[in-house]
C-alpha cells in the first residue's frame, strides 16, 4: 500500500482530492488541515509521497520539507502546491527534494497523471528498497544502510528475511508459526525458540530503532 499525505489548510482541496483519487487501488490517502498538525503527523509517521501547500496558516509549507529533509530521506517524494512561487522559493524547494511543483488553481487533469506517475516510481523502487525510519534496506543485495550516517548495520541473512516480511506487513501482525517459516533452519521451519532469539537480536542491532518490532503476545511480532 502507498501511503500519501496531504498538507492542504483548503478544505476544499481535501474534498477534490478525495473525488478525484477515490478510485484509486493500493493508494492510502491522509489529509492534513493545518501546519502544526502537519508537522505533527510527518515526525510520527512515514509517508511514501508527500504533497505540501506552500502556505499554511502564517507559516511556510518549505518549513515541513525542510524538517524532512532533516529527519527522513524524502528525495524526490514531494508535490509541493502554491499558487505563487517565485524564483528563489522554486530553487530552495528543488535543493530540498521536492519533485514537482504544481499550480494553484489545480488542474486536476495534470495533477492525476502525474501523481500518478510518481506512485509508479515509487512502486518500482519499493521491489527492491524498503524503509525503516532512517534505515534503507536493499532486499537483492540483503544490505541495510542508516541513511543519516552512511553505515550499514550488519544482519545475519536469518535476521534480514525475518525483518523484511515484517517490513513488507508492516501494520499487520505476523503469527509465529508464518514467521519460523520465512527462514528455516536445515531446511525445517524455525522453533519458537528459535524465533525469539532472532528477534532478540534484531532489537539489539536496531538499538534505538527496536520499539519498531511490536510483540503480540500469544500471537506473533508486526512493525
Amino acid at each position: 500500500m502507498i501511503e500519501v499525505i496531504l498538507i492542504d489548510d483548503d478544505p476544499d482541496i481535501h474534498s477534490l482530492f478525495k473525488h478525484h483519487f477515490k478510485n484509486e487501488v493500493g493508494v492510502s490517502f491522509t489529509y492534513v488541515s493545518d501546519f502544526i498538525k502537519g508537522v505533527a503527523t510527518v515526525i510520527n509517521r512515514s509517508f511514501d509521497l508527500y504533497v505540501v501547500d506552500l502556505n499554511l496558516d502564517d507559516n511556510s509549507g518549505l518549513e515541513i520539507i525542510r524538517l524532512l529533509q532533516k529527519e527522513k530521506n524524502i528525495d524526490n517524494r514531494i508535490i509541493l502546491m502554491s499558487e505563487k512561487l517565485d524564483k528563489e522559493s522554486k530553487i530552495e524547494a528543488f535543493n530540498l527534494g521536492v519533485s514537482n511543483v504544481v499550480d494553484k488553481p489545480i488542474d486536476f487533469d495534470v495533477l492525476k497523471p502525474l501523481l500518478n506517475k510518481n506512485i509508479r516510481m515509487i512502486e518500482g523502487a519499493s521491489q527492491e528498497t524498503l524503509r525503516l525510519g532512517d534505515l534503507s534496506f536493499n532486499t537483492s543485495k540483503y544490505t541495510c544502510k542508516n541513511l543519516e550516517t552512511n553505515e550499514f548495520i550488519h544482519f545475519t541473512k536469518t535476521e534480514f528475511l525475518l525483518l523484511v516480511r515484517l517490513l513488507m506487513a508492516r501494520g499487520r501482525i505476523i503469527p509465529k508459526d508464518e514467521l519460523c517459516l520465512t527462514a528455516k533452519d536445515n531446511d525445517e521451519p524455525m522453533s519458537h525458540k528459535s524465533l525469539e532469539m532472532k528477534i532478540v537480536s534484531l532489537r539489539k542491532k536496531l538499538g534505538e530503532r527496536s520499539d519498531y518490532i511490536k510483540t503480540i503476545r500469544g500471537v506473533g511480532y508486526a512493525i
